[in-house]
C-alpha cells in the first residue's frame, strides 16, 4: 500500500506515488491491477488519470480498480 498523506493528488512528484511507479515498473507481470479506493487518490486531474491508465498501466500490461466508483479497466463494462 502506497499513502501520500498531505499531498495533492495533482501533483505527481509525491514520496508514495514514486514508490508506487516503481514498484510497478519491477513487478511487471507480477502485478495485475492497480486498486485504489477513489480515483482522485490517483490523481485529481481527469487527463493526467486517463493518461496514467491508457499509457504507463498499458505498457505495464496492468488494470486499474476505483473500490467506491464501480471503475474497473479488467472487465469489458469497466
Amino acid at each position: 500500500m502506497f499513502k501520500d498523506e498531505s499531498f495533492s493528488g495533482s501533483n505527481i512528484n509525491r514520496p508514495g506515488y514514486k514508490k508506487m511507479m516503481e514498484y510497478l515498473t519491477g513487478h511487471k507481470g507480477v502485478v495485475k491491477s492497480v486498486v485504489v479506493s477513489k480515483m482522485d487518490r490517483a490523481h485529481n486531474n481527469q487527463l493526467n488519470l486517463l493518461q496514467f491508465i491508457k499509457v504507463k498501466l498499458a505498457e505495464l500490461n496492468m488494470d486499474f480498480v476505483s473500490i467506491t466508483e464501480s471503475f474497473d479497466t479488467s472487465t469489458m463494462i469497466g
